[in-house]
This record gives structure tokens, sequence and C-alpha cells, in this order.
């Protein structure tokens, strides 16, 4: 594996000068998909009133290829990224991190019995959890951070080697939501509180 070596340079002056750059993000981004992290290293792929951002690379480990989109004048576009000029790479290791805890045995407990007493609860995925274009494995350490009705949001950990967060939507039932999530006991909690979630 390997990390770049980069510096920072000045825009181009005029916006449709910048397709094909190669930027890095001053701040945290989101879409209905994932959040994409501070400092991720991205290209623009559309140059105009609205700029289109895409990762250089799918993850590795992951398997994501973020896209997201800014619209606004050039000074509040400029507040999301800053341009770079790649000057090497650098090896850092040869093994890649897994994007989720493989979490293979776990205690449940009995989920709240009012959906709106889930939101910020710990909980592991039982099976595949698909959105649009990602999938959130079996397996995975989430929280949830939204949650109404017929449907509850859910997210994971970040990715140790982009940093993107997948989110996702879980609808139906009661049961039906069930059937995707177990939620954690206290004891489990505390062996990864390590992880840190953000309340969205």
């Amino acid at each position: 594996m390997k990390d770049l070596i980069y510096k920072t340079i000045n825009p181009p002056n005029l916006v449709k000068d910048w397709l094909g750059k190669t930027i890095k993000t001053k701040r945290e981004m989101s879409n209905g998909c994932y959040i994409i992290s501070e400092g991720t290293i991205m290209l623009i792929d559309n140059s105009g009133p609205v700029v289109g951002l895409t990762g250089a690379d799918k993850c590795p480990s992951c398997d994501v290829k973020p896209i997201i989109s800014i619209k606004g004048d050039k000074e509040y576009k400029l507040m999301f990224f800053e341009f770079i000029e790649i000057t090497g790479w650098a090896n850092v290791s040869d093994d890649i991190p897994g994007a989720n805890s493989e979490i293979k045995e776990y205690k449940p407990i009995n989920p709240p019995k009012l959906i709106s007493d889930w939101v910020n609860k710990p909980v592991i995925s039982k099976k595949e959890i698909k959105n649009y274009f990602i999938t959130i494995p079996a397996g995975t350490l989430m929280q949830i951070y939204a949650g109404a009705g017929k449907t509850v949001s859910v997210i994971a950990e970040k990715c140790p080697i982009c940093g993107i967060q997948k989110r996702a939507e879980i609808k139906g039932t009661r049961e039906e939501k069930l059937a995707y999530i177990d939620f954690i006991n206290k004891e489990y909690e505390k062996k990864y509180e390590s992880y840190k979630f953000k309340k969205y």
C-alpha cells in the first residue's frame, strides 16, 4: 500500500480550468450514501456552476469510489477543498485493513420498544444492507442516527483507508427492520468504545 506525497497549489483563476485537477477535501462532506472525510484526495470531473468531485481510485478496503457535487460561487466551492500537486508516493504497508469490524460473536439485547428510542444506539448488521450503489456487509458495527415511523437510518464506522462512512436507510415494519440489525449489549459496547460516531 502506498501513501501520497503532495504539495498545496493555487487554484486556476477560472472555474472552467479546474476540470481534471486533483484536490484534497478541507472539511467533511456527505450525500445520501456516505460521509466523505476531511483530507480525502479526489479529482474534479465537472467544472462550472456545479463542480463534480470523484475519488481518485476505488478504495481497496471498503470498495467505494466516492462522488459528490458542490453548488455555489467560486469562493463557496473553495471552502470545501484545496488544490494539490502529487509529487510522489511513500511505501507504508502491504496490509489492507478491513473497512469494518467483522463481528462474528456478540450478545444481542432487546431493542427499545419505541423506534424513536433507537436513535444513537449501537447495532450490528445481521445481513447485507444495500443503499443505491453501496453495500454495508453483514457483521458491521453501526449506529442508528435517525429513526421515525417506517424508516431508520444507520451509519457505519469509518473505513481505515479512505475515511468513508457508509450509511443507509432501513424501511419497513418493526419486524422487517429487526431482520437487518441486532442491538448490542453494554459490555460489548464498551469493548468497542474507541469508535467515535458523530450525531447527524
